[in-house]
């Protein structure tokens, strides 16, 4: 659904992509699961090769491995699979809608990287945005690189979209080859962030995106999930440890969401909310220098702060700050 209603200072609101109109937390709930399901069993997945063959279940094990191997065979993205998620997962929220903040995306206009904060817990705003826009018939998804190779993850994401990895490799190989991605760029920094009522975003040292888009003449644009923060409770603190964890590529979270099954995201009255910032670009740098990419990603921050706070009464927060570290 797309919706462009005049404001009542006469300026445009936002587009709308998409909002649901109904609720069906029972559906909403077992999609949801489905993702959290897989993440969990694919990082014990060799716990589980391990105890099957200890166990002498070698059926078991020949099926596991050979479903997953699926995965690793170019598998083309399942058109009824994605409308069916994506028609159940929103309606786990009270309330979930994707905008623009401006003029719609073309999604299938190359050389352009969404970065998406905050990241969460489970990147709940980043599925949102894939899942009901034609983000995900066009843009590569960005991973972990343990996520993008665990059996188990990489057959159902390849089912719903395109998977890249999140390692400089990845990100230039993908940049080279011209193709759009999108990206939670506060990484495993941010989801440690993650705080109750409080809006954080880990993209203070994130500037070799920067340098990599100017290099390879790519735009960049913002994208917020509000209510992010509120979907888990985190544990805060000791952050000297825990981003050293990070850096290591551990999530050093703990996470508690729905009280009855605390790996579904609490529910909030005001839901989640996706918003699609203004493109960005600073044109083709083939060996930028410091201060051109300090320009472009100060550009960025400023206009990621001016989003939020632009659209922050979505979940209302017209008092709140975003905290930039």
């Amino acid at each position: 659904m797309r919706e462009r209603k005049p404001a009542g200072d006469g300026k445009a609101e936002p587009t709308v992509i998409f909002s649901h109109a109904s609720r069906d937390p029972i559906m909403g709930a077992g999609c949801i699961l489905l993702f959290v399901v897989f993440w969990t069993g694919s990082l014990l997945f060799p716990f589980w090769f391990f105890a099957l063959i200890r166990a002498r279940w070698l059926l078991t094990l020949a099926f596991l491995l050979a479903v997953s191997a699926i995965g690793y065979v170019g598998l083309p993205r399942n058109e009824t699979f994605g409308k069916f998620v994506a028609k159940w997962v929103p309606r786990y929220y009270a309330k979930a809608s994707v905008r623009c903040d401006s003029s719609l995306p073309d999604f299938s206009t190359g050389k352009t990287v969404y970065l998406c904060h905050p990241h969460g817990i489970f990147c709940d705003g980043l599925q949102l945005f894939g899942l009901c826009t034609d983000a995900r018939k066009h843009l590569r998804f960005a991973m972990s690189e343990v996520l993008l190779w665990a059996p188990l993850f990489r057959l159902l994401f390849c089912l719903l979209a395109k998977p890249m990895g999140v390692s400089k490799a990845s990100v230039l190989r993908t940049m080279r080859e011209g193709h759009s991605f999108a990206i939670a760029a506060g990484g495993f920094e941010e989801a440690t962030l993650t705080c109750l009522h409080k809006d954080r975003v880990f993209v203070s040292k994130r500037k070799g995106i920067f340098k990599y888009a100017l290099e390879n003449g790519y735009s960049v644009v913002p994208v917020y999930a509000f209510g992010e923060s509120e979907c888990f409770l985190n544990p805060q603190g000791m952050w000297g440890f825990r981003f050293w964890l990070n850096s290591l590529g551990v999530p050093a979270v703990m996470p508690a969401g729905n009280p009855w099954l605390p790996l579904l995201p609490r529910i909030s009255p005001e839901g989640l909310h996706v918003v699609i910032g203004q493109r960005l670009s600073a044109g083709q740098i083939a060996e930028p220098k410091t201060e051109d990419i300090d320009s472009f990603h100060q550009r960025f921050v400023d206009e990621l702060k001016k989003l939020y706070e632009r659209h922050r009464g979505l979940v209302g927060k017209e008092g709140v700050d975003l905290e930039v570290w």
